[in-house]
C-alpha cells in the first residue's frame, strides 16, 4: 500500500503536535527530512526536520516496525511543536515525497485490512471516539479489547457445525453417515442463541456515535471558522484573514434541541493548483460524502461569482446557506443572514438546524451494530423453533445461513468495499 500521513493531533497551538505515517517505506520517505540513522523500535528519538527554506525544527520520532504496529505497516510518530501552520507546512512536503494524505479512518482501515483487528473492533475505535458518556465509553473499550470478537467467532464456528450437520442430513441417507441426533443439534443451537444474547448491545452502545454530521463549507474567507467558533461558543478553530488558514477538518459535538450533531468546520472549497491543494481537496472530497447536512458561507461584502452558487445548488444534502454579510441581492433557498460580530442570526440557524436535524436518518454505528445483533437472533430462533415441530430442515438451514451472512458482515469475515466505506470514512483523519 501506498505510504500515508496525516495531522493526528488538534489543529491548535500546543506544545506538541503529532504527524502520523504508515507504509511500507515511510523510513526513506522520512530519510531526506530528518537526521536519525538507526530508527529503534518503540523508541523515542530526537531528531530535527528540515523543511526546503533549510530551516532545522526539533523534533523526534517514534518508530513502530511492522507487522508490530497500529496499522500492521510500518509507522512513524514524527513529534514537532504543536504550531498549526508548521505541522501543515511539513505535511505539504511530505506529500511531495512518496507520501499521500490519509483519508478519513484510513490508519483503523488498514489495521483491518492487515488483520490486526476485526470489523467489530474497528467500529469499536469510532464508538470510543464519539462516546458522550461512560457506559458508552466501557462498551466500546470492551468491543475493542475483543471479548466480543471472541464471541462472535464461537457463535460462526458453532453456526458452521450446525449448518453442516443439516446439510449432511439431507444431502446423505442415515446409512452412508450414521444417524444424526436432533437433540444434539437442538442443544447446540440453544448454545449458539445463548452465546448471541451474552453480546447484547447496551442501551449506552445504541446511542454511541448516533450524531448528524452537519458540514461548514464554502469558498475562502467565508467565515466558515468564526461561524464554527460561533456555534460551538468558544474558540476552537483557528481564525485568519489569510486564504486555507483551515488545513484540516475540525469536530465538535453540539447538543441541538433534544438530539446532538458533530460539528465539521472544513477546509473549504480549494482550486487544485498544486499537489498541496490537490491533497486538500481529496480531504474535501471525502468530508462531503460523510455529511448528513451541509452549511455553506457566503461573503456577502464580496462579489459571489456563479462558480459560488452554482456549488451550493449542486449539493445533494440538506444544506443552509449563510449569509455574513447583507450588503447582497443574493436569492437561494434556505439563506439566512448572520452577524457573526454580534451574533444576530445565530438563532435563526439554531432551529432551522433543529428542523433539519429531524428529519434526517443517521444511523449509529451503535445502532447498526443492535440492528444486527437482532437480526441474528431472530432467524437463530426461528430456526431452533422450527427444528423442534418437525419442520423441513432446508427451511431452518436457510434461516441458519441468513444469520451467519449478517454475522460475517458484521464480523468483516465476508464484507463489500461498499460496507467498509460506510465504517471507515465516518473516521476523522489521523484515525
Amino acid at each position: 500500500m501506498d505510504n500515508i500521513a496525516a495531522i493526528a493531533t488538534g489543529n491548535q497551538y500546543s506544545e506538541l503536535g503529532i504527524i502520523r505515517l504508515s507504509g511500507s517505506s515511510v523510513v526513506s520517505a522520512l530519510n531526506g527530512f530528518i537526521d536519525v540513522v538507526d530508527y529503534k523500535p518503540r523508541m523515542y528519538t530526537p531528531c530535527y526536520f528540515t523543511l526546503k527554506d533549510n530551516i532545522a525544527y526539533p523534533a523526534g520520532i517514534v518508530y513502530f516496525k511492522a507487522p508490530h504496529s497500529y496499522t500492521g505497516e510500518d509507522v512513524i510518530e514524527l513529534h514537532l511543536p504543536g504550531n498549526p501552520v508548521l505541522l501543515d507546512d511539513v505535511c505539504r512536503e511530505l506529500f511531495k515525497a512518496d507520501v499521500e494524505p490519509a483519508q478519513p479512518g484510513e490508519f483503523t482501515k488498514r489495521a483491518f485490512l492487515n488483520g490486526k483487528m476485526d470489523l467489530t473492533q474497528a467500529r469499536s475505535v469510532m464508538q470510543l471516539i464519539q462516546s458522550s458518556d461512560e457506559s458508552q465509553r466501557r462498551h466500546a473499550l470492551t468491543m475493542l479489547e475483543g471479548d466480543t470478537s471472541d464471541k462472535l467467532q464461537k457463535i460462526a464456528e458453532g453456526l458452521v457445525s450446525v449448518i453442516g450437520l443439516l446439510q449432511a442430513s439431507l444431502e446423505f441417507s442415515p446409512d452412508e453417515i450414521g444417524a444424526i441426533d436432533a437433540q444434539e443439534i437442538h442443544q447446540l443451537l440453544k448454545n449458539i442463541i445463548k452465546m448471541c444474547q451474552e453480546t447484547t448491545p447496551s442501551e449506552g452502545s445504541q446511542r454511541s456515535g448516533n450524531f448528524t454530521r452537519v458540514l461548514i463549507t464554502g469558498a475562502s474567507n467565508t467565515g466558515k471558522s468564526s461561524l464554527f467558533n460561533a456555534l460551538c461558543k468558544k474558540r476552537r478553530s483557528f481564525v485568519s484573514p489569510e486564504p486555507h488558514s483551515t488545513r484540516d477538518s475540525i469536530e465538535a459535538v453540539l447538543d441541538i434541541g433534544s438530539g446532538q450533531v458533530c460539528l465539521v468546520d472544513s477546509c473549504g472549497t480549494h482550486l487544485a493548483d498544486d499537489e498541496f491543494r490537490y491533497g486538500l481537496q481529496k480531504q474535501y472530497r471525502n468530508l462531503i460524502e460523510q455529511a448528513d447536512v451541509a452549511i455553506v458561507c457566503f461573503n456577502g461584502s464580496t462579489a459571489i461569482d456563479l462558480e459560488q452558487i452554482n456549488y451550493y445548488k449542486n449539493i445533494n444534502l440538506p444544506k443552509i446557506a449563510i449569509i455574513t454579510h447583507r450588503n447582497t441581492d443574493l436569492d437561494l433557498d434556505n439563506m439566512l443572514f448572520i452577524d457573526l460580530i454580534t451574533g444576530d442570526g445565530l438563532g435563526a440557524l439554531n432551529n432551522a438546524l433543529i428542523d433539519i436535524v429531524s428529519k434526517t436518518n443517521t444511523a449509529s454505528l451503535g445502532a447498526q451494530w443492535s440492528k444486527s445483533h437482532a437480526d441474528i437472533l431472530e432467524r437463530l430462533e426461528q430456526a431452533l423453533e422450527m427444528l423442534q415441530n418437525d419442520e423441513p430442515e432446508e427451511f431452518a438451514v436457510t434461516f441458519l445461513e441468513e444469520a451467519k451472512d449478517i454475522l460475517d458482515n458484521l464480523r468483516g469475515s465476508e464484507v463489500s468495499e461498499d460496507i467498509l466505506d460506510g465504517v471507515f470514512k465516518r473516521f476523522c483523519v489521523g484515525k
